[in-house]
């Protein structure tokens, strides 16, 4: 609790919402739906559903991803629908903005792919 109060722990928020901001303003465009699930880019959360509909195809992402050295994992069914598949982006203040756009260029080049 001391560190949130503290002027460091400000810091920190701080950096951590523009690594939100440069997340959502860097990832490639997505169609408004994907298999019928609505895709968002509500800058609420350092959580970011990317939405591949199906689960094979997430699991390829995820794995091309790791390939280049990115951790973001697939979730799907049963932990959401079936056709409802994404990948789990999140970003903390820690990560350096360089990594957040090589998430998204690598993100762009992948799913392309699919």
């Amino acid at each position: 609790m001391e560190f949130l109060a503290s002027e460091e722990g400000e810091k920190r928020r701080q950096t951590l919402w523009a690594r939100i901001k440069t997340l959502r303003a860097a990832l490639p465009p997505q169609p408004e739906t994907v298999n019928s699930v609505s895709v968002g880019r509500d800058p609420g959360s350092a959580i970011h559903p990317w939405i591949v509909g199906d689960e094979q195809s997430a699991i390829d992402l995820a794995r091309s991803l790791q390939g280049d050295g990115l951790l973001v994992p697939a979730i799907r069914y049963p932990t959401v629908a079936k056709g409802a598949a994404r990948l789990r982006i999140t970003v903390t203040a820690v990560h350096e903005e360089a990594q957040v756009h090589a998430l998204c260029a690598a993100l762009a080049r992948h799913a392309g792919a699919l």
